[in-house]
């Protein structure tokens, strides 16, 4: 194409060397409009470009758009799950003010997120030694593979749950005098790798022990036909230092 400039017609020196600055790349779930990289290209005669997407309209690139600097830019969150692709093409071009032009296709990479779970851990039973808890869940993920297989163990409250010593690994939990006045959790563990799960139920009330050594301060003996009074005194000894009747 031609231009005509102080009277001089002059040939028109097209766009080229139309790159991506850097590398064209996207984590899942992020807001419509955030940056996915810039583009750049080359015009001999310094004419100032712009950038267009390609039948931006069309339903083949409804996942971007571009600023005429060459933004790019989402045009809604990218879900990697529910798309389930790794990632996408897009085709821009760069023109100058003389209708002249390049262009290119491109891939875009989607990044795969740890999405959290939702749902939660819940214990029932009640927390009295001998007695029986049972954990349960209703858990779901959407990361690539879901739940899977899940693997319940239980703590004390406050441990550290990936490396502590586990009081027993089950859905459920006979509570032995060991953990008199513990506060107990159940931790439910799915996934592999960097999206490897871990939710943690809400603790128990303090496991309650039954009151113990039951004795007397002397001896009781009663002399038949004596007087009301005294014999002596009984007395136990409560774990978690609760009151106790007789």
């Amino acid at each position: 194409e031609s231009v005509i400039s102080a009277g001089v017609t002059v040939a028109n020196s097209v766009p080229t060397n139309l790159t991506p600055v850097g590398y064209l790349s996207i984590d899942e779930n992020q807001p419509a409009g955030t940056i996915v990289g810039y583009f750049s290209a080359d015009d001999a005669d310094r004419d100032e470009l712009s950038f267009v997407i390609y039948n931006e309209e069309n339903a083949l690139y409804p996942h971007f758009t571009i600023d005429a600097n060459g933004t790019l830019r989402t045009k809604y969150p990218l879900d990697y799950e529910m798309d389930n692709v790794f990632s996408h093409s897009v085709e821009v071009k760069a023109m100058d003010e003389h209708g002249g032009g390049v262009s290119g296709s491109f891939d875009i990479t989607y990044n795969d997120v740890n999405d959290p779970p939702s749902g939660s851990v819940t214990i029932s039973g009640t927390p009295i030694v001998g007695q029986q808890l049972t954990a349960s869940d209703n858990l779901s993920d959407e990361d690539q593979g879901g739940i899977g297989s899940k693997t319940y163990r239980w703590y004390r409250y406050g441990d550290d749950y990936i490396n502590s010593n586990k009081l027993v690994q089950n859905t459920k939990y006979t509570i032995g005098s060991g953990v008199i006045g513990e506060q107990l959790v159940a931790v439910v563990t799915f996934g592999s790798g960097d999206f490897a799960e871990t939710v943690v139920s809400n603790p128990t009330e303090p496991v309650n022990g039954p009151p113990a050594n039951l004795q007397s301060t002397v001896p009781i003996t009663v002399v038949e036909n004596g007087n009301l009074g005294v014999v002596g005194q009984i007395f136990a000894t409560d774990p978690n230092g609760h009151d106790i009747t007789y």
